[in-house]
């Protein structure tokens, strides 16, 4: 009969150890692609959040600009008024 030989019991530990770095590796890098992907989803909320500041920022220069529309044509007619105001002025003052 031809003898079977029993796996060596340090080839098992040589590969348990190998097995176990390997899990090891791969947890670490496990932790570092949860740490990258809170990151992203950091910076989409960061992002999302200078978004809408910006709109918020857009939204009150046009709001102020609107004002400043309104001031000016309110200038323009008054300038207008005081004109005609010179003029009938003029108009009314003796030679």
């Amino acid at each position: 009969m031809a003898e079977q030989s029993a796996p060596s019991p340090e080839i098992s530990v040589v590969e348990l150890k190998k097995t176990q770095q390997a899990q090891e590796q791969a947890e670490e890098q496990l932790e570092v692609a949860e740490k990258q992907q809170r990151g992203t989803e950091d910076a989409k909320e960061r992002t999302e959040e200078a978004k809408n500041g910006a709109g918020e920022a857009i939204k009150r220069i046009e709001e102020t600009n609107e004002r400043l529309e309104r001031k000016e044509e309110e200038l323009r007619r008054r300038e207008e008024e005081l004109r005609r105001t010179e003029e009938d002025l003029r108009q009314t003052e003796p030679f």
